[in-house]
This record gives structure tokens, C-alpha cells and sequence, in this order.
């Protein structure tokens, strides 16, 4: 079989090679750059008894995980095909059905927690006396329900990428991960990806959107029904300033929350839109590479870059943070002065 070295925008090979090996220090940089984030974020939450008692810092350390996992799942597909310059399965065919599996499994969760993020954050500020107590042992469940129910509805992927495809019928020969049995099985195919991504996709978006509109019109309406519901002769100075630093809290909360979700989607469309459209009408996408590898970049982007939306929307974080920098600074001031000592 002939080996196929891609070429990007009528590129000579040469200039393509250095391109890719570019490509791949991006991809590297933006991968450690998110493992390590989206690892303080785990830390940051797990290694706190008070931060563990809230619901939504939980369902974002469920998040960072799934990110993590995401960056470390593509990383290991990505990293040949840059090395080796060309555009086909370079691993071994075992590898194939749990790459796709593990991948697609940590997007579904990651929409599923953003899900219930939204539903979380609908509960605790529109309709806090009902719900609030008992948030967190719900939390629990849910996030288990999320990673029981994703690793199940994902089964078929594992199934049906079982086999490295040729595609012989272009210029060069393509040895692909790919379903060798889409054909024969494409209406349950077609059924099956349709009910997916509805249940991922569609659902999620459309009830989220509603979820944060009404927190948002509660949040923002008349300067915050927070401080307006407070009886008259309780609104002393410190009530009311603690109520209004409570209410801006919750606010930038919101905010940051969006901005993820919106960064999410935007990021993650392109390459929803490119592997839906070819399996739903079961043609392959014949797209320039620099489209699938920007809409693959945009994903993994998108997965590095909310631990550092957390730090600059939410204050709790930065604290640990900081609470987090001082020890591991403390700790090798620590050892260093007792490698002194020790020494002289």
C-alpha cells in the first residue's frame, strides 16, 4: 500500500512535514496545559471539606475529570499522525474501538455535566428552600448515573468500530478506524446515532438555554430578589452589603457557567456537524484536513481552557489557588532548608 503524506493547501511535502510538526507542538502545548489545569481543579475540590459539601463544585470536578480524560484519549491519536505526516490509523487495530469508545464516552459525559450543572444552578437560585438540602447527596447520584449511563449508550460505538477500513476508492489508500459494518446495519446505525445525539445534543442545548434564562431573570431582575425579599427592619448595612456580595457571587457564577457552556458548544459543533453528517447519510466527509484538525483543536481548547474560567470568575478558586501555591512552596522551602541543614 502506498503511504500517503498529506498536504495542506497545495503545500510541498516538506513545508507540510514542518507544518505538522507544529501542529503537534500546539497540540502537545494545549494538552499538558489542560491536564495540569483540569488536575488542580480535581485537587482543588476533592482536597477541601468545604468545597466537597457544594453541589456545583462537584459537578465540576466531575467535568475537569472527563476533560482530563478527553485531552489524554485524543492526545494518543493525534500524536502519530503528526509524526508520521500521514492521514490514516497508525496504531494498533485493538486501539481503535477504545479510542473512539473512550472519546465520545467523555463528550457525552461533559455535555450530561453541563446538563446537570444548569439544572443544579436552576434549583439552588430559583427555587432554593425546596431543593437545597438535599443537593449534594443528589449530586452524587447523578454524576454516577452520568458515567453508568454514558459507558452503556456508548457499547455500540466499541461494536461497531471493531476494524481498520480501506478507503481505496481516492488517490491513495487510507487504512481508517472505521465501522466496516455501517453499510449492512445503516437504518439501526441511522437510528441509533439520531436518538444519541438528540440525547446529547439537542435535548441538553434546547432545556439548558430555558434553565439559564430563568436564572438569569431571576438573578438580574429588580437588583436581585435576594436583597429586596429581605424584611425591612433586618436590612441593616451589613445584612444587606453581605446579601449584595452574595448575590454578585452568585451572579459572576452564572456568568462563568455560560461562558463555558458557549465556549463548549461553539468548540465542539464544527466536529459534531462533520462525524453526524457523514454517519446519518453515510458518506464520507471529503473536507480539507485543516477543517478536522481545527474542529478537533477547537474541542481539546475547550476542555483546557475552564479551569482557568473557574480561577477568574469564581473567588473560591482563586483562594485555593493560592491556598495551594503557598503549601507546595512551603513544603520545598521545607525540604530544601532541611537538605541544608542536613548537609552542614
Amino acid at each position: 500500500m502506498e503511504q500517503r503524506h498529506v498536504s495542506f493547501a497545495g503545500l510541498p511535502e516538506e513545508s507540510t512535514i514542518l507544518f505538522l510538526r507544529g501542529a503537534g507542538v500546539l497540540i502537545a502545548t494545549v494538552t499538558l496545559t489542560g491536564l495540569v489545569a483540569n488536575a488542580f481543579v480535581v485537587v482543588a475540590v476533592l482536597g477541601s471539606r468545604r468545597m466537597r459539601c457544594a453541589a456545583i463544585n462537584l459537578l465540576l470536578a466531575n467535568l475537569a475529570i472527563t476533560d482530563f480524560l478527553y485531552l489524554l484519549s485524543r492526545t494518543a491519536i493525534w500524536i502519530p499522525f503528526v509524526i508520521t505526516a500521514r492521514h490514516e490509523w497508525v496504531g494498533p487495530k485493538f486501539l481503535c474501538p477504545i479510542e473512539r469508545y473512550l472519546s465520545q464516552s467523555f463528550i457525552m459525559m461533559s455535555i450530561l455535566t453541563y446538563f446537570a450543572i444548569a439544572i443544579e444552578r436552576y434549583l439552588a437560585i430559583v427555587h432554593p428552600l425546596h431543593i437545597h438540602q438535599q443537593l449534594c447527596k443528589r449530586c452524587r447520584i447523578t454524576i454516577t448515573f452520568i458515567w453508568a449511563f454514558t459507558l452503556t449508550c456508548q457499547l455500540p460505538i466499541y461494536l461497531m468500530f471493531q476494524g481498520i477500513v480501506n478507503f481505496g476508492d481516492y488517490e491513495f489508500d487510507e487504512r481508517m478506524c472505521g465501522n466496516p459494518h455501517f453499510p449492512p446495519l445503516y437504518l439501526v446505525s441511522w437510528i441509533w446515532l439520531w436518538t444519541i445525539f438528540s440525547i446529547i445534543y439537542i435535548i441538553p442545548t434546547v432545556v439548558s438555554t430555558v434553565l439559564y434564562f430563568k436564572i438569569c431573570r431571576v438573578l438580574w431582575a429588580s437588583n436581585g430578589l435576594r436583597t429586596n425579599s429581605l424584611p425591612a427592619p433586618i436590612k441593616s448595612s451589613s445584612t444587606g452589603h453581605q446579601s449584595l456580595t452574595n448575590l454578585d457571587g452568585r451572579r459572576n457564577v452564572v456568568k462563568m457557567l455560560i461562558i463555558c457552556v458557549l465556549v463548549f458548544y461553539i468548540s465542539y459543533t464544527p466536529l459534531a456537524v462533520f462525524y453526524m453528517w457523514g454517519a446519518i447519510f453515510n458518506v464520507r466527509m471529503d473536507v480539507p484536513l485543516e477543517f478536522e484538525f481545527a474542529a478537533l483543536l477547537l474541542v481539546m481548547f475547550s476542555s483546557a481552557l475552564n479551569p482557568f474560567l473557574y480561577t477568574l470568575f469564581s473567588r473560591t478558586f482563586r483562594d485555593r489557588l493560592f491556598c495551594i501555591c503557598r503549601r507546595v512552596l512551603s513544603r520545598k522551602s521545607t525540604t530544601e532548608s532541611t537538605l541544608v541543614n542536613g548537609s552542614l
